[in-house]
Order: structure tokens, then C-alpha cells, then sequence
């Protein structure tokens, strides 16, 4: 046995193992060497998630055996976090013969007696101003969570308290922080005497050398394979991460749909430590995460770590493997590398230290059947239940099936939540199919003042049909041939067209451009242009229509119309 190993008590050493925490007897034995050995204040940045309690209390109870007249003091932020931590220290300090006890606000002569008291800040700043408790009387300050004492308000009455404790070279001060940055580390060298600091990372080197499986697989095929995996191995919590968002939700909704409780976190969302405490207390079987979404969560509580997507780089991966807790039982890590991302093995294997020894799936590790097969996913919508992004193989078919009934027309989906849908152009570059040349030229002419006429022949497709006999073509609802009108002008006859009436007429002597439209010829004078009762002399009905059957609306100016 290591000398350094005689500085902790067996009694603490063999609670330290009762609880699951053999794994942590080596950093028990450096804080033990640094406080109680040589005599330092120390402050350590950890991640050792639900590690850090069993080791705090394990120093604590060491330090209080080596000074048997003085006491400790537990100092929390708020009284939330006592509740939990108070059996943690009780397991590790009463067996050997250290009591605890938590801080109330109305005086108790036996708990505010015990070796160990846990208390919240503003209880202990309360108790001390008003008499009933002496801060002079703890020879050791534990602060479990200096993270949470960073905020200015809190700061400052952590600061207000280096007054009424012990005097810097009388107390010693032990502090654990995760974050472990400037403002941590300042605000422990303001209330403790040039602490050593130390970083303890053993959760994340134990995981590395917990067993870890990777296998190449299809994208496709993720699904049956996690489903498989799930299905032989009961143990939960599980952590599942993706590269992405778009593949985070997929993946939550694919597991969903296979009746797996899932929750996901893919941002910094505000209640993401309130879905992770439900996860962890049995409401969901897997968590599905991005980077993103597991940055500042506490460590140490998955049992089972897969990696949907690997991720590209060597860190992303560590910092993943944090989650898992290396003391569950079977606690491993199952990687999936497809073709997308395979080319991030490289880089986590120089991370690691060794070999992943990817191997090709078995696909006797699937599952028989996955519900979400032939279901597409779609982003935006919430979470779980009805919206949760999941549409069935036949829903699609029907949505396309009432746009088609609508008219014709789809509708291309709004940029802008509230923005009306915008119908789709119907045109190819910026050529019309002529599908919607009538109403367009129906527009133009009622703009205008024109009258919209459309040659069947010009519509693309639309074959043009043969003129019904002894009726003008288009005189549909109109007076038949040969019958004058109320204006004393005749029709022309039934096998007359207007190109043979255009070229008869260029052989007239002295006709004006127009007359095939009136219907004044050699066979059917009438009165010219300009001469006679109520003759119009801009009358527009008496132009000829052009070419394609639109009449001109700008060969009369608007002023002459308005006449």
C-alpha cells in the first residue's frame, strides 16, 4: 500500500466503496495529501458529475478525524441543493463517528452542534446577524458548487462572509467548480489563502477505457439497429446524440414512433436542466442530443452512450463521453459510422489513444421491424403526440390530392408565419404556357378599355374547330346570316371568312381600311366614314381586329373612349 494511501481512514475508505464510489479513491487521496497532509486550501476544477458529493464528503470526514476540535461548514447557494446532499455526507462522515446535520432557520442547539453543518447562504447570514449561530467556530468551509455563487448578489455576500468566519491563516477552504473559469477561481482566492488548484477528470479517462463498439451502417438502417440494441440492453437512462438538428428530431421521432419514451434538447433551451432531472427520474427512456443541447448539462448520467452520427473531430467526441456515468454497471458506448461521417474515425482515434476497430454491422443486431419505415419527417413542429413531425405513407398522398381539387392551383408554402400562401408561377424562365394567355389578356382588356379575342389556333394545344354551317363562327348568341342587324348593317354570309372578305375588298375602288369589320362592300354600300345620322367618327367597334384576335386599346386614346 502507498504511503499516501494511510492518510484515509479505513472506515471512510470501505463507505467510500459502499457506495459505488472505488473509482474515486485516488482523487479522495490527493485532496486528503494536499488539505489535511500539507496543510493547503485547495479549490479543484471537476468533472466528476455525481462523483463529486461522495468525494467531498469522504475529505471532509478525513480532515475532521485529523482535527478533533473543530467543525465544518457546508456552504450552498440556495437551500435546493441541501435536501440531496445531506445523505450523501451523512453515508461517508457517520461511520466514523462524524455527525451532520442541516441548518434551519430557527435555532437548534443539537444540529447546530453536529461536526458537519449544511446550510444556504442567506440562512447562515441571517443566524449569524441575529446571534444564534458563530461562524468563528468552523475550522473547515466546503463550498460544493461554486458556480452557483458567481452571480453578483450571491458574490457579494460570499464575500461579506470572510468577516465573521475565521481568519484566513485559521481556516482552511475546500472548493469544486465545473465551469472552473476566471470568475470561479477569483471569488475562492478572495475568502481562502493562495489555494492550490488542482482539475479532476476522472470520469472522462475511466469512459475512455470503458468498452466502445462501432460499427459501419447505412443511414437507412440506424433505426433497426438502435431499436435492436435497445431491445437486448434494458438499461436506462440513454444518451443519443446527432451531428444535426434536422437529424436529432428525425432520430427522436423515429424512436418515438417505435413506442420508446423520448425527449430531446437541441439548443440552449431555458428548461433543459428540468428535462434532463426527468430523465433521469424514469419519464423517458432516451434523451437525443446535439452538441449545442448538451453543453453546460451536469455529467455522469447516462448508462448507455450511442452515437447516432460520429462526430467529425476528436473533442466533440470527449465531451460526449462525459455523459456517461463509468460507474453503472455495463456502462459502454455504441458508435454508428456512416457514409457521412466515417471520416471522423481518424480524428477520434488520435484522441482516444487506440483503435476503434470499426466493423461491418450484423444485421442480426436489428430489429425484426421499425414502425417509422415509410414515414417522413418534417421540421417545426412540437414535441411529441399530434405535431410531433410525423407524416404517414397515405397522409401525403391525400394532401396532394386536395390541392389538385382546389381549383388547379398549388399553393407553394408561406415564408413567414402569417403570410397568406403565394400561388405558384406557372411559367418555365419566364415563358408562359399559355394556359392563362385568356385571363391575362381578359386583365389587360379590362385595364384598358380593349376587348380580349384569343385564335384558338394560338393557344398551345387547344385544336381549333371547324365553323358550324350557316353560323358565323363565334356568332354564338347572335343574329343568324343573312338577317339584318337593328343598325341596318348585314351579316356576312356562312362560308365567308374574314381573310376572303379582306382580299375581295383590296379590288374595290375606294374602300377604307375597316369595312370588312362593318360589312359595307360593292354588294352592300352604306353610309362612309364620317357621313350620315349618328355616325361615329371614332367609333372603336369599326377597327379591325390584328392579328390573334386582340384588339389594339391603344389605337383610340383613353380620352376618346370616355366619350
Amino acid at each position: 500500500m502507498k504511503n499516501d494511501d494511510l492518510l484515509v481512514d479505513g472506515r471512510i475508505a470501505a463507505a467510500l466503496v459502499e457506495v459505488g464510489g472505488e473509482g474515486l479513491a485516488a482523487h479522495v487521496t490527493v485532496l486528503v495529501k494536499s488539505l489535511v497532509g500539507d496543510g493547503r486550501n485547495v479549490t479543484a476544477g471537476i468533472r466528476l458529475g455525481e462523483g463529486a458529493l461522495p468525494v467531498l464528503g469522504a475529505v471532509t470526514a478525513q480532515w475532521l478525524i485529523s482535527n478533533r476540535e473543530s467543525r465544518a461548514l457546508i456552504l450552498y447557494a440556495d437551500e435546493r441543493d441541501i435536501a440531496g446532499s445531506q445523505d450523501s455526507f451523512k453515508r461517508l462522515c457517520e461511520p466514523a463517528g462524524v455527525s451532520v446535520s442541516i441548518l434551519g432557520r430557527q435555532a437548534d442547539a443539537e444540529a447546530d452542534g453536529a461536526d458537519v453543518v449544511i446550510g444556504a447562504l442567506d440562512t447562515l447570514v441571517a443566524r449569524h446577524d441575529e446571534g444564534s449561530l458563530d461562524l468563528g467556530a468552523f475550522g473547515l468551509l466546503v463550498l460544493p458548487d461554486v458556480d452557483s455563487l458567481v452571480p453578483h448578489d450571491k458574490a457579494m455576500t460570499v464575500r461579506s462572509l470572510r468577516s465573521k468566519l475565521r481568519s484566513l491563516w485559521e481556516r482552511k477552504t475546500l472548493a469544486f467548480s465545473v465551469k472552473f473559469g476566471v470568475k470561479e477561481r477569483n471569488l475562492v482566492l478572495d475568502i481562502a489563502d493562495t489555494p492550490l488548484e488542482l482539475v479532476l477528470e476522472e470520469s472522462d479517462e475511466r469512459a475512455k477505457a470503458l468498452p466502445q463498439e462501432t460499427w459501419y451502417v447505412a443511414q437507412a438502417d440506424k433505426t433497426r439497429l438502435c431499436l435492436g440494441l435497445l431491445a437486448r440492453d434494458e438499461a436506462r437512462p440513454v444518451a443519443v446524440f446527432c451531428n444535426l438538428r434536422d437529424s436529432a428530431e428525425e432520430a427522436a421521432a423515429r424512436l418515438r414512433a417505435n413506442d420508446l419514451r423520448v425527449e430531446y434538447i437541441l439548443g440552449n433551451l431555458p428548461r433543459k436542466a428540468a428535462i434532463l432531472e426527468a430523465v433521469k427520474a424514469g419519464e423517458f427512456d432516451v434523451l437525443v442530443l446535439t452538441d449545442q443541447g448538451a453543453h453546460d448539462l451536469p455529467d455522469a448520467w447516462a448508462r448507455r452512450l450511442i452515437n447516432w452520427d460520429v462526430p467529425l473531430d476528436g473533442e466533440p467526441y470527449g465531451d460526449r463521453l462525459a455523459v456517461l456515468d463509468a460507474t453503472a454497471e455495463g456502462a459502454r458506448t455504441w458508435n454508428f459510422a456512416c457514409d457521412r461521417y466515417i471520416y471522423g474515425l481518424p480524428a477520434i482515434e488520435q484522441y482516444l489513444g487506440y483503435a476503434l476497430n470499426a466493423t461491418q454491422v450484423d444485421t442480426s443486431l436489428f430489429a425484426p421491424g421499425d414502425k417509422s419505415e415509410g414515414m417522413s419527417f418534417e421540421r417545426g413542429h412540437e414535441r411529441g403526440g399530434r405535431g410531433s413531425g410525423v407524416v404517414a405513407p397515405g397522409d401525403e398522398l391525400r394532401d396532394r390530392g386536395r390541392q389538385g381539387s382546389e381549383g388547379g392551383r398549388r399553393t407553394s408554402r408561406p415564408a413567414n408565419r402569417g403570410e397568406a400562401p403565394r400561388e405558384e408561377r406557372r411559367d418555365n424562365g419566364g415563358r408562359y404556357d399559355g394556359k392563362n394567355a385568356k385571363s391575362i389578356q381578359a386583365d389587360i382588356a379590362a385595364l384598358t378599355g380593349g376587348k380580349a379575342t384569343l385564335a384558338a389556333s394560338e393557344t398551345p394545344g387547344v385544336e381549333r374547330p371547324a365553323p358550324l354551317t350557316g353560323i358565323s363562327q363565334g356568332s354564338q348568341g347572335k343574329p343568324v346570316n343573312g338577317k339584318r342587324r337593328k343598325d341596318g348593317r348585314r351579316r356576312r354570309q356562312g362560308g365567308e371568312n374574314r381573310s376572303e372578305s379582306r382580299e375581295r375588298n383590296e379590288g374595290g375602288a375606294n374602300l377604307q381600311h375597316g369595312n370588312q369589320a362593318s360589312g359595307r362592300g360593292p354588294g352592300n354600300p352604306g353610309p362612309a366614314r364620317g357621313s350620315g345620322r349618328g355616325a361615329q367618327p371614332h367609333d372603336d367597334r369599326n377597327r379591325p381586329p390584328k392579328a390573334g384576335g386582340l384588339v389594339d386599346p391603344y389605337a383610340v386614346s383613353m380620352e376618346e373612349r370616355m366619350r
